[in-house]
């Protein structure tokens, strides 16, 4: 398999971020704030520390699809950075997220 984005070759995150990028904007942000705050809360740095990261690391161009929106950037980034085992288990979240928010907003059938 030809790898052409950095989390093509993870099998938890590459799922997730395929059916991310197929969702309305709105659903994305909502996604992205849970995101921030789940990463956030496995990982042992200040939030001080973490929010200064991202503002280091903000984007003057964007180039990815998800760099548009500041909250999805910021997530992906700091999701990018995590250990595999983290990841993994922040991924399985996102997918119950995803699938309640899809239900809210009647994208699924029941």
């Amino acid at each position: 398999m030809n790898y052409v984005r950095w989390y093509d070759k993870d099998p938890y995150l590459s799922p997730v971020m395929n059916l991310l990028e197929k969702l309305p904007v709105e659903i994305q942000d909502s996604i992205a704030q849970d995101l921030l705050q789940l990463i956030m809360s496995y990982q042992d740095i200040s939030n001080d520390n973490k929010i200064e990261y991202l503002n280091q690391n903000t984007l003057p161009s964007y180039r990815r699809w998800y760099d548009i929106n500041p909250n999805l950037h910021s997530s992906i980034e700091l999701l990018k950075n995590t250990d595999p085992q983290i990841k993994k288990e922040i991924c399985e979240s996102v997918v119950e997220f995803l699938f309640q928010i899809l239900l809210q907003e009647n994208l699924l059938n029941d």
